[in-house]
């Protein structure tokens, strides 16, 4: 193999890069419906990214101090579920299943003073309330937002309704996400019950055989 000026390499005998001789793989994409859910979950990835870098920015920009992503989107959920929400409530509506992390962000956004925790009428019941510091905060991280972001998705012609469609897929998206996991754990306990059914199938044969 030779090196080529720009660090890359070339077969021997063959001007041309390798890199140049490489095709896509499709393996994602058998038929049409492949291809065009495999482009989606592309953009989902490059769109949660771009999301994720965006929130914490703006946040630190707009308030001066920083919170993680996921610290963000927690204060911004007890705000939209009108200041109060316990936690199974959150779980549901942010649709999280990792309680510990979520517990650890709202221990984050209490020391913080962003949220404060007050017992329920009910037994064992924590509801979480957004301090007058969140509301603040999120008062400057809407505004900002509304400069920054809001502006340049009103420049793009028919926004709003491309937006409603795609939230309303996405939204579809997400309940086919949760059937498809389930059915493959599912999947994992039929086969260890057929497993299991062909060692007892097994034993019971060689004690017959003897």
């Amino acid at each position: 193999m030779k090196m080529e000026a720009g660090g890359g390499t070339t077969a021997p005998g063959n001007g041309s890069s390798a890199r140049s001789r490489v095709k896509p793989d499709r393996y994602l994409s058998p038929n049409s419906v492949a291809a065009t859910l495999t482009r989606l979950e592309l953009a989902l990835m490059r769109s949660s990214a771009a999301f994720m870098r965006w929130v914490p920015e703006l946040h630190k920009f707009a308030t001066g101090e920083q919170l993680t992503f996921q610290d963000a989107a927690i204060m911004h959920c007890i705000r939209l579920r009108g200041g109060s929400t316990t936690l199974a409530e959150m779980l549901i509506f942010l649709r999280r299943h990792d309680l510990a992390a979520v517990q650890y962000s709202l221990r984050k956004l209490e020391k913080a003073g962003l949220v404060r925790r007050a017992k329920g009428p009910q037994r064992r019941e924590i509801f979480y309330f957004i301090t007058d510091k969140g509301r603040e905060q999120t008062v400057l991280y809407a505004q900002m937002r509304a400069r920054l972001l809001i502006k340049l998705c009103e420049d793009v012609v028919g926004f709003e309704s491309s937006m409603a469609t795609a939230a309303a897929v996405l939204e579809r998206l997400t309940g086919i996400y949760d059937q498809a996991t389930q059915d493959a754990l599912n999947q994992h306990l039929l086969i260890a019950a057929r497993s299991l059914n062909e060692n007892k199938s097994g034993r019971a044969g060689r004690r017959k055989s003897v």
